[in-house]
């Protein structure tokens, strides 16, 4: 992507690497980040997740772990200051709001992260408490925001962000459904019919709601089958590997034009979502 006007973000996978047990250096994180450093607009700290996954965080654990995300963060800043990259740092559910409060002094560009161990609603609540914050008096974002594993789109809506990222749409995909306006997520292929959500089948819902799904697949050139299994846009029968259909098949996969749907539900909100900043909100894969 060289050469375009794409902006790119670069996650450090420290929540990956805690839930694996596999700590990153930052000095290796660094060296990665200038190896590829013409690549990328903005680039989240190496930040430090308390604890272990699925045990209960001390406050001492919390504590320690916000102290050392800071160090990491000025240690950053500081290899990246002469290439004009910006490092992100992440204030997380959990931690003293002291954090939150110096992070807002010291840079115009921060994350929230409310983890991924609550539903919505404790999302919503953890994110309340911290707009008092990173606010003015009359709701209007005084930093740019960036939530991290946002995309539920109550949450899109209810506050100021400038960019949110989630693995989302490409999970809805993986699992068989699309995600569609009105409906949630909603299953299409012939193995999710099994499983002990299939009243949220397409198969088995009410007629009225199965058109209205066929409706808005078909204003995105889709019918419920290219979502279920192997499609030929060819000759239009499904394709497996015991049968061809014609002798020239275009396979097109269930997944992407799950992947595809997915998309473009996101992408609607984004454009949906206007932005104090003058602009649109951006939602980050």
């Amino acid at each position: 992507m060289r050469g375009t006007d794409l902006k790119l973000m670069l996650d450090s996978g420290a929540y990956t690497a805690w839930k694996q047990g596999t700590p990153i250096k930052l000095k290796d994180y660094i060296d990665f980040i200038l190896e590829t450093k013409d690549v990328w607009t903005t680039v989240v700290n190496l930040d430090m997740i308390p604890g272990k996954p699925n045990q209960p965080v001390t406050p001492a654990e919390a504590e320690r772990a916000a102290e050392i995300g800071w160090e990491n963060y000025l240690q950053l800043k500081e290899a990246l200051a002469p290439y004009g990259i910006t490092p992100l740092h992440v204030f997380h559910r959990g931690e003293n709001f002291k954090w939150l409060e110096k992070l807002v002094k010291e840079s115009e560009y921060i994350g929230l992260a409310p983890k991924t161990d609550g539903g919505t609603a404790v999302k919503m609540t953890w994110l309340d408490r911290c707009m008092k914050y990173v606010t003015d008096d009359k709701g209007w974002p005084i930093r740019k925001l960036h939530g991290f594993a946002i995309t539920a789109p109550e949450l899109i809506r209810r506050f100021p962000w400038y960019s949110v990222d989630s693995a989302s749409w490409i999970w809805a995909g993986k699992d068989g459904g699309c995600l569609i306006p009105g409906y949630g997520k909603v299953l299409f292929s012939a193995a999710s019919s099994f499983r002990s959500d299939a009243g949220k089948h397409f198969d088995a819902m009410p007629r009225l709601d199965r058109e209205a799904i066929a409706r808005y697949l078909a204003r995105k050139r889709t019918i419920p089958r290219m979502l279920r299994d192997d499609y030929c846009l060819t000759c239009g029968i499904e394709f497996t590997w015991r049968r061809a259909c014609c002798s020239d098949p275009n396979i097109n996969n269930a997944q992407r034009s799950r992947d595809t749907i997915n998309i473009e539900y996101y992408l609607a909100i984004q454009s949906a979502a206007g932005t104090p900043w003058g602009g649109r909100s951006s939602l980050v894969w």
